[in-house]
C-alpha cells in the first residue's frame, strides 16, 4: 500500500514540476530572455561524466554519482549560486556496436532507444538537469568538431601515423591503449590482451608529460586520483648513461644508452637487456647467435606464439660496466619495450627480484663487482659501519658522478612512463578519422568545409581477425577522390578512440547549437573551469588524463584562459555484486553491472536516491544490498506520517526542538560540503526518530521547524519534500527557498553528560555544566553514592579528566576492589 502511494505521489509531482519547466541556466537563450533581474551571482558549473546509451538503462553505480551531483547542485542553488548542470550521451564505442550487432539493428537505433530509456529514468529519479544543452557524441553536428579537433592536432604536429607495437584484444578485434589494459587483460571484455604490430595514428601526449605532472600540484582533486595520475605519468629524474659495446670482431665501439637513477648502483649491474626492436641488435649480434636472435624476433611478433616464446636469447655481445670495468652479456627479451628507457634495461639482480629471477632462468651472472674505475674500491664495512657510511657514502656518490662526467658518458635526464596515445580503433561505430590516403600525395586531411565525414548507415560489419578496419570493407565509404590531386584514393578505415569525444564535451555544453565554432570562448571565460566533475574512480587515468591534455591544448591555442579543466573532482566508489569466496580471484576490472530499472519501478526515485546515498561514504567501494532500499521506502513513509500529523498542531517551539533543528542544519550542511552524504541521511533519520518519540509533544514543533526540514530534505528526496512542503502550507516554490543557516551560539552546549569511571569500570553518568573547573567536577563526582561504594571514601591516587567526556579515578593498588567481571579464571579459583 505504501509503495503504491509513493509511486503515485512521485508521478503526480513529476507532472507538476514539468509544467513549471525544467531547470534553466542563463546560458539558455530562452532563460536569458526571461531574466530581467540582472542577477550577478557566482556561476556553479556541475558536470557528470556522461554515460553511454544502453537500452537496459542506467546501472545503480551510474545513478550513485548522479545522486551525489544532484544533491550538490540543489544545495548550491539554494545557497544563491547560478547553477548549470547539463547532460549528454557518450554514444560512440564498442558497447554500442556490440549491442547493435547482437540485436541485429543499427547502432543509431541502439543510441536513440537507449537515450529515450535513460532520459525517462533520470526524469523518474528527480535529477536537476538543464535539457536545453543536451548533446550526443554520435550526432554529426557534434563529431564534426571532434574531426575538426583532429585536424588541429595534426596541423600542430601532435598526430602522426606510426608503425608501433600495440595491445590487441582478439575478442574485441581491436587494438587497445595502455590505459585499456589492466593486469594483462582487456578492460572491456576481460580477455587476455596480446600484442601485434600495426600502423596506427598516434597522439603525442608525451610532449605534455612534464606539464601534466607539474599541474597536479595545484589541483584540489582527491589525493587518490592525483596519485593514480602521478604514477601513470611516472616522472623519474636520473641519468642517461652511455655504455660501450665490446666484441672481439668489431672494428669500432658501438654505444648504447640506458637510464639509471642511482649511479653508484651501476657496480651491482651484471647484464644488459635490449628490446627486440632495438636498432643496434643487427650490428652487435655475434654471427653464431644471429639466426637464433632473428628466430626469436619473428616469434614474438605473432600473438599466437606468445606462450611458446622463451624469456629471451643471448646475442654473444658484451657491454662494459663503466665502474667495475667488467664485461656484461647483452640479452634480447620481449620484456623490454622499445619506447621505454631507450629500449634497454641495465639489470641489477642485487636489488630487483625480477632481475634476479630472469638471470637465474637465463643462466646470467647475478653478482656485481667492486668499483675500480675511479680508484676508490668499495670497502666491506665491519665495525663502525654506520659512521663510515656517513663519512664516506656521500663522497662515493660525488666521486662516481665526477668520474663519469669526466669521461662524458652521463648527462641528467628525466624519464616518463607515459606513452603516446594510440588514437585509432578498428571498429565501425566511431568518429571517422578525417584523412584520405592517396598514392601520389600520401595522407591528406579532409578539408574543413567537407566536415563532418559521415558514417554509413548500415549494420556494423564484423571486424576481421587479421586486425583490419571494419569500415575498410564498406566500398561506398572508403573509395573517394583525393582532395588535392583528384586521383582515386581511399579514406582512413580506422575510427577514433572512444574518449576522443568525451575529452572536450564540457566545452560543447556551453554552446551546443553553435555551427560556426567548437564552443563560445566568451561563455568559457564566464563558466570555466568546471566547478565540480563527478564520476567513477575508474576514470582517473582513462578519462581525466586525456581531458587535461586536451584542456592544455585548447589553452595553447588561445581558446581557453585556463590550463586545467576542472576545479574539483569527486570520484565515487563502485557498487559491486556480492561475491562468494570462490569468486574473489575472478574479480574483473570494473565488476558486474546492476541495473536500476527494477528498483525504480518497484520503489520509486526518492527511495533509490536515499539508498544509494545511505549505503556508505560515496567514495567507498561497496557491495550492493537490495534489502536496504526497502528500509528507505519505509523511512519515507514515516517522514510523511510524522510531518503531516503535526500540521497546524504546533503552538510554540521548545528550546530542545530549536536546538535539534539547528543541529540538523549544521550536520546536513557539513555532510554536503564534505561529500559524506550518508551522514546527512543518518541525521534525517535521527531527527524523525526524535519527533516520533514521546519526548517531544506535537505542540512543541512549530511550522518553521517543518519548513526547515523540507528545505533540507529536498536535495535528497525532491518528490517527497515537495509533497510535504505543500501539506504544511509552504509559500512559494520549494526549489526557490534559501538554504537555512544555523546558530553556533545556540548549539554551544549548556549541559553535557560525562562518564564517571573508577579504575576501568564505568560506575555512573552525570550531567554537568561544561564551564566547571576540574576541581569542581572532582568534588561533584566524589559525592556520588556509586563512587563512594567503589572507593570507600578513600581519595584517588590519580585523576584523569577529559572535558565534556569523562572523569576517571585511579585508586592505589592496595585500595582497589576486585571486580568479578574482570577477574580471570585463575584468580576465581
Amino acid at each position: 500500500m505504501g509503495q503504491v502511494r509513493l509511486r503515485d505521489m512521485e508521478e503526480r509531482w513529476r507532472e507538476r514540476l514539468e509544467e513549471r519547466g525544467s531547470p534553466r541556466s542563463p546560458l539558455s537563450d530562452a532563460a536569458a530572455g526571461d531574466d530581467d533581474s540582472g542577477d550577478d551571482t557566482r556561476p556553479f558549473y556541475c558536470l557528470d561524466m556522461f554515460p553511454y546509451p544502453s537500452r537496459d538503462g542506467f546501472s545503480v553505480n551510474q545513478l550513485r554519482g548522479i545522486a551525489v551531483s544532484d544533491v550538490v547542485v540543489r544545495y548550491q542553488a539554494a545557497r544563491g549560486r547560478t547553477v548549470f548542470r547539463p547532460m549528454g550521451w557518450d554514444s560512440f564505442g564498442r558497447s554500442i556496436e556490440e549491442e547493435a550487432r547482437e540485436a541485429g539493428i543499427l547502432p543509431q537505433e541502439v543510441v536513440t532507444r537507449g537515450i529515450e530509456v535513460m532520459r525517462e529514468q533520470l526524469r523518474r529519479f528527480g535529477a536537476w538537469i538543464d535539457w536545453d544543452h543536451e548533446v550526443c557524441t554520435s550526432e554529426p553536428e557534434y563529431y564534426r568538431w571532434t574531426q575538426w579537433l583532429f585536424r588541429r592536432l595534426h596541423q600542430e604536429g601532435l598526430v602522426s601515423r606510426q608503425e608501433t607495437r600495440v595491445h590487441w584484444c582478439s575478442r574485441c578485434k581491436m587494438n587497445l591503449a595502455n590505459e585499456e589494459v589492466h593486469n594483462g587483460c582487456c578492460v572491456h571484455c576481460g580477455d587476455s590482451a596480446g600484442e601485434r604490430e600495426l600502423a596506427q595514428w598516434v597522439v603525442e601526449i608525451t610532449r605534455f608529460s612534464d606539464r601534466l605532472h607539474l599541474g597536479l600540484r595545484n589541483l584540489k582533486w582527491p589525493t587518490r586520483v592525483k596519485t593514480m595520475q602521478r604514477n601513470w605519468i611516472g616522472r623519474r629524474e636520473g641519468y642517461r648513461l652511455t655504455l660501450k659495446v665490446s666484441h672481439p670482431f668489431m672494428g669500432e665501439w658501438e654505444e648504447i644508452d640506458v637510464f639509471v637513477r642511482n649511479l653508484e648502483s651501476v657496480a651491482d649491474c651484471t647484464f644488459l637487456v635490449l628490446s627486440p626492436e632495438h636498432p643496434l641488435i643487427d650490428s652487435i649480434c655475434d654471427e653464431f647467435y644471429f639466426e637464433e636472435v632473428e628466430e626469436y624476433r619473428k616469434l614474438i611478433c605473432d600473438p599466437s606464439n606468445k606462450s611458446e616464446v622463451a624469456d629471451g636469447v643471448v646475442t654473444g655481445a658484451h657491454v662494459l660496466n663503466p665502474l667495475t670495468l667488467k664485461s656484461m652479456p647483452i640479452v634480447v627479451s620481449s620484456f623490454v619495450l622499445p619506447s621505454v628507457r631507450f629500449g634497454a634495461i641495465l639489470a641489477n639482480p642485487k636489488t630487483h627480484p625480477l632481475h634476479s629471477e630472469f638471470a637465474e632462468r637465463m643462466g646470467l651472472p647475478r653478482v656485481g663487482g667492486a668499483i675500480d674505475a675511479i680508484g676508490y674500491p668499495r670497502r666491506k664495512w665491519g665495525r663502525g659501519r654506520k659512521r663510515a657510511q656517513t663519512e664516506q657514502g656521500g663522497d662515493l656518490k660525488r666521486r662516481v658522478r665526477t668520474s663519469l662526467e669526466a669521461r662524458d658518458v652521463i648527462e641528467s635526464h628525466t624519464l616518463f612512463n607515459l606513452r603516446d596515445w594510440v588514437f585509432g580503433r578498428q571498429r565501425f561505430w566511431g568518429e571517422p578519422i578525417p584523412v584520405i590516403h592517396c598514392e601520389s600525395c600520401g595522407p591528406v586531411l579532409v578539408p574543413e568545409e567537407d566536415l563532418p565525414v559521415l558514417l554509413p548507415e548500415i549494420e556494423p560489419p564484423t571486424p576481421s581477425e587479421e586486425g583490419g578496419s571494419a569500415l575498410a570493407e564498406v566500398e561506398s565509404f572508403i573509395n573517394v577522390p583525393c582532395p588535392t590531386c583528384g586521383s582515386p584514393a581511399r579514406r582512413e578505415g580506422d575510427v577514433m578512440a572512444q574518449w576522443a569525444a568525451s575529452c572536450w564535451y564540457y566545452l560543447r555544453f556551453l554552446s551546443p547549437t553553435d555551427s560556426t565554432r567548437i564552443f563560445d570562448p566568451e561563455k568559457g571565460k564566464e563558466w570555466l573551469p568546471v566547478n565540480l566533475c563527478v564520476g567513477g574512480i575508474e576514470h582517473s587515468v582513462l578519462h581525466l588524463l586525456y581531458v587535461r591534455f586536451f584542456s592544455y591544448f585548447f589553452h595553447d591555442q588561445g581558446l581557453t584562459s585556463r590550463e586545467e579543466p576542472f576545479r574539483r573532482v569527486f570520484s565515487q566508489g563502485r557498487i559491486r555484486l556480492p561475491r562468494s569466496p570462490a569468486d574473489k580471484n575472478e574479480e574483473s576490472h570494473r565488476g558486474g553491472r546492476i541495473l536500476a530499472a527494477e528498483h525504480l519501478d518497484r520503489y520509486g526515485g526518492d527511495a533509490l536516491r536515499l539508498h544509494l546515498l545511505f549505503m556508505g561514504p560515496p567514495v567507498a567501494d561497496i557491495e550492493w544490498n537490495g534489502a536496504g532500499i526497502r528500509g528507505c521506502a519505509r523511512f519515507l513513509m514515516r517522514v510523511h506520517e510524522v510531518l503531516t500529523s503535526r500540521v497546524a498542531t504546533g503552538k510554540f517551539v521548545s528550546r530542545r526542538v530549536l536546538v535539534e533543528k539547528h543541529r540538523l542544519i549544521r550536520r546536513v550542511s557539513r555532510a554536503i560540503r564534505t561529500y559524506r552524504l550518508n551522514k546527512a541521511v543518518s541525521s534525517f533519520m535521527s531527527f524523525i526518530k526524535l519527533l516520533r518519540s514521546d519526548q517531544i509533544s506535537p505542540e512543541e514543533v512549530d511550522r518553521s521547524t517543518l519548513s526547515t526540514f523540507c528545505i533540507l530534505f529536498q536535495p535528497f528526496a525532491p518528490h517527497m519534500a515537495n509533497e510535504l512542503w505543500e501539506r504544511i502550507g509552504g509559500e512559494g516554490r520549494l526549489a526557490d527557498q534559501p538554504w537555512p543557516e544555523y546558530s553556533e551560539e545556540l548549539l554551544s552546549p549548556h549541559e553535557v553528560e560525562i562518564a564517571v569511571m573508577v579504575d576501568d569500570k564505568i560506575v555512573d553518568r552525570v550531567v554537568i555544566d561544561p564551564e566547571l573547573a576540574k576541581n569542581q567536577v572532582i568534588d561533584l563526582v566524589t559525592d556520588l553514592e556509586a563512587v563512594k561504594e567503589c572507593t570507600g571514601g578513600i581519595p584517588a591516587a590519580r585523576v584523569i579528566h577529559v572535558p565534556g567526556r569523562l572523569l576517571k579515578l585511579l585508586m592505589a593498588e592496595e585500595h582497589r576492589t576486585p571486580d568479578e567481571s574482570t577477574v580471570g579464571p585463575a584468580a576465581s579459583e
